[in-house]
């Protein structure tokens, strides 16, 4: 759940325990400052208009054992627009070769500047030489925008490849579970064939903008990656 959100409720409650009371003092209790480095360090930080959200550290290192479990050595593996998996992946010895979607902006012309010497990487082939035998893509989860994703993405890849699609959690909004679904069809649309669903797999690094405004709705405690 939102943390605004749950702050909210805790403070409707009009006979709160010793634990709600608790809790309402450590969340006004501002614990760290906000570091650019809880980001990635090199990057710049996300452009608020831009709700880039980023992996934490372990989670990328984490999604690329994945990959690298369903690949071989040579394979290619296609990253959409994930700026932590290119890092992580930069930063590993993985022998893969990493086609990279990315998009025009700060974030991007960085990445392709860090890894313009290392032969592991191509950035926005339209048709790569070489299809990708797994890729990871974690849309925004709206329809206009995964489509798209998925129409960027789907001919990149090879007959057999396996996908991974980050997707809203059951408490991100109220149909959550109904845009999941919809999700699934898509890609049931692009020729793939749905396998499963793994919950809280995935854990966000909270940008600099989203404390900041849990910081203006009162909750001054320090969230680096509360959100799965």
């Amino acid at each position: 759940e939102y943390p605004g959100d749950v702050l909210a409720a805790l403070r409707k409650v009009t006979v709160p325990s010793a634990l709600i009371q608790s809790l309402l003092a450590n969340g006004a209790t501002k614990a760290v400052t906000f570091e650019p480095a809880d980001q990635i360090a090199g990057l710049p930080l996300p452009h608020p208009c831009d709700f880039e959200w980023r992996f934490t550290r372990a989670t990328a290192t984490a999604v690329l054992t994945r990959v690298c479990d369903c690949t071989k050595p040579g394979e290619a593996i296609l990253l959409v627009g994930m700026p932590s998996l290119v890092v992580a992946a930069m930063n590993s010895d993985i022998n893969r070769h990493w086609n990279v979607l990315g998009t025009d902006d700060i974030v991007w012309s960085v990445l392709k500047e860090l890894t313009s010497g290392d032969t592991r990487f191509s950035h926005d082939a339209p048709r790569p030489v070489r299809p990708a035998t797994a890729a990871i893509v974690d849309p925004p989860w709206y329809p206009s925008a995964y489509i798209e994703l998925f129409h960027a993405f789907v001919g990149s890849c090879a007959i057999g490849a396996q996908i991974f699609v980050g997707v809203p959690p059951a408490g991100a909004r109220p149909n959550a579970a109904v845009d999941v679904q919809r999700m699934i069809e898509t890609g049931t649309d692009f020729g793939l064939a749905f396998r499963s669903i793994e919950r809280s797999a995935l854990r966000y690094r909270s940008p600099a903008f989203e404390l900041a405004a849990l910081a203006e709705a009162g909750l001054l405690a320090h969230l680096p990656e509360w959100r799965r």
